[in-house]
């Protein structure tokens, strides 16, 4: 796909093997920042990075996104790892696993899909 942007594209042909295939135009491994989906409302950062640390990875930042008005969990979180490696051990380690009573969901972070703009409806 072509882009002048530097934004992150989907083509098979860059990387056919990387998981879901995710590149940069100049053909880059994304890999270093994890999705982890249905977290509890009530984890926190804390819990979830002791849940990776217990698995032995080690995360350099942790993010659960919050609700801007009311600022509760939205029930995700995007975690940085240190390198690509530990990223892979951490989705092969952590996916499916069970914290405060639900199964998360661990993934490769997609960048973000450009937003059309809304308008005025006059």
């Amino acid at each position: 796909m072509q882009s002048r942007t530097g934004r992150i594209v989907r083509d098979p042909n860059i990387l056919a093997g990387s998981p879901g295939g995710w590149a940069t135009e100049s053909g880059l491994k994304m890999g270093t920042r994890l999705f982890v989906g249905n977290l509890s409302f009530n984890t926190t950062e804390v819990d979830l990075r002791n849940v990776f640390t217990e698995a032995g990875l080690n995360c350099t930042e942790i993010k659960i996104v919050t609700e801007r008005e009311t600022g509760r969990p939205r029930g995700f979180a995007f975690v940085e790892m240190a390198d690509q490696a530990s990223a892979t051990k951490a989705m092969e380690a952590l996916n499916h696993r069970e914290l405060d009573g639900r199964e998360l969901n661990v993934n490769e972070a997609r960048e973000r899909a450009p937003r059309v703009g809304g308008g005025s409806r006059y």
